[in-house]
């Protein structure tokens, strides 16, 4: 334990604010793009269903995140 907060005393603040930052924009992209595949996905098995897809717009399925 005293090794961990030698080693946090040590860096520079701005250092572990930004990389705190920087996980956090990640982590934001990384939701992003797994609820965009997740729409593609249900486009995509929906479309063997309805064909037309000015139809398929029309039809909105709701997920729920959480």
């Amino acid at each position: 334990m005293k090794l961990i907060f030698f080693y946090f005393s040590s860096v520079n603040p701005t250092i572990i604010e930004l990389s705190l930052v920087v996980g956090v924009i990640i982590l934001f992209i990384l939701i992003n793009i797994f609820r965009k595949s997740i729409k593609k996905q249900i486009d995509h098995n929906i479309q063997t269903i309805i064909p037309l897809k000015v139809i398929r717009k029309r039809i909105k399925v709701n997920i729920k995140w959480k």
